[in-house]
């Protein structure tokens, strides 16, 4: 007769098999998963002037009854496609460069394809605070400075992450920095999921990845080249970051939002011209043509859109619409220490670290 093993051993191994998945959390420790974060930080940039980037998707039919364009379903629903970047990493993905996810351009004209006949457009506001992190920072430097840096080159070794350093190349969804997007999609080992989500996600926080894709040429933004960021395109890799505040849909069944309808229309038009049409008219090479109600069809383009995508559009503007993590976190570190210190007026410290006035009201600071 076999005797029954004792009740508490049971209990054991089922605590044991519960708290296993959490033991590999990652495969490294937090002091290297901090040595990475440290050596990555400088790829990682904070956005300090809002800009605009857009998606296309052909699903306008699930919008059948969403007639306003800040709709809190249409934000749920994009939402709810986010987490499947850091879900899927561990998956072969041979339609998208980084596998499935939220994907935004920076003009709503270079990616209108991917709406096909039934399109829908987000136009997503990336807001101050915003972080992300930058594919076209140096990338290749990145794989020369890591190869040189043999703790950065060990840790991604021992965490299993494929052609070492460069920033791209870690998320093996994509293809080795210098070939194009027709390279074979591998996916990313388990192991090496593990580590860059508690780097990228859990230490540095971010919210998004910016690549070099594609952007359609604007006399605003200059023609495009290895230091023009223009044809940057985005994955968001943060559900928070879409709010109702700074989220917006358009279908054909919007029926608001008339200003920012005729300025999207006005930008299709500039960037592709239906034979210099003073007018809304059906645009060429577009699918469809004109997605927006017939509302818009007759009106005049808004004379002031060259002036809008320069000032809100991606990599418009000078000086940039950012700055490096290490940057944003010494003004963040000279502002507390300035409101810490007896106010010269009273009430305000200007600091000029992040390119713009940054206004503390240093006696209520001290109330919190």
């Amino acid at each position: 007769m076999i005797k029954p093993r004792n009740k508490s051993f049971f209990l054991i191994m089922l605590i044991f098999s519960a708290l296993a998945p959490q033991a590999r959390a990652a495969d490294l420790s937090t002091a290297e998963i901090q040595t990475l974060a440290d050596y990555y930080k400088k790829y990682v940039h904070v956005v300090t002037k809002p800009f605009y980037i857009y998606s296309w998707s052909p699903t306008a039919s699930q919008y059948s009854t969403v007639t306003t364009a800040s709709s809190p379903d249409a934000v749920k629903n994009a939402q709810a496609g986010i987490p499947a970047f850091w879900n899927n990493l561990n998956k072969k993905d041979k339609e998208n460069v980084l596998g499935p996810g939220l994907y935004a351009a920076s003009d709503p004209t270079y990616t209108r394809g991917f709406g096909k006949t039934d399109p829908a457009l987000l136009q997503i506001r990336v807001d101050r605070g915003f972080r992300m992190l930058d594919f076209q920072s140096d990338d290749e430097a990145a794989l020369e400075d890591a190869a040189a840096n043999p703790t950065v080159w060990a840790l991604l070794r021992k965490a299993h992450c494929r052609d070492l350093g460069a920033i791209s190349s870690l998320f093996t969804n994509t293809c080795p920095v210098g070939t194009d997007m027709t390279c074979p999609k591998t996916a990313v080992p388990d192991s090496c999921v593990r580590v860059l989500k508690a780097v990228f996600n859990d230490n540095l926080e971010i919210s998004g990845l910016a690549y070099s894709y594609g952007a359609s040429t604007t006399n605003e933004c200059g023609e495009l080249s290895n230091t023009n960021k223009h044809d940057s395109s985005f994955v968001i890799t943060k559900p928070e970051a879409l709010t109702t505040e700074n989220t917006k849909i358009f279908t054909r069944f919007t029926q608001d939002a008339l200003n920012d309808r005729l300025r999207i229309q006005s930008q299709m038009h500039e960037l592709d011209p239906p034979n210099g049409s003073p007018t809304v008219s059906k645009l060429p090479n577009a699918e469809p043509p004109n997605f927006f109600q017939s509302d818009l069809t007759g009106k005049p383009y808004d004379l002031n859109v060259s002036k809008w995508n320069k000032e809100n559009l991606y990599a418009c503007s000078t000086p940039p619409q950012y700055v490096s993590l290490k940057e944003y976190e010494a003004s963040q570190a000279a502002v507390q220490d300035a409101c810490k210190a007896p106010p010269t007026d009273n009430t305000q410290v200007n600091i000029q670290d992040l390119g713009k006035v940054v206004k503390k009201a240093c006696d209520q600071t001290s109330n919190e």
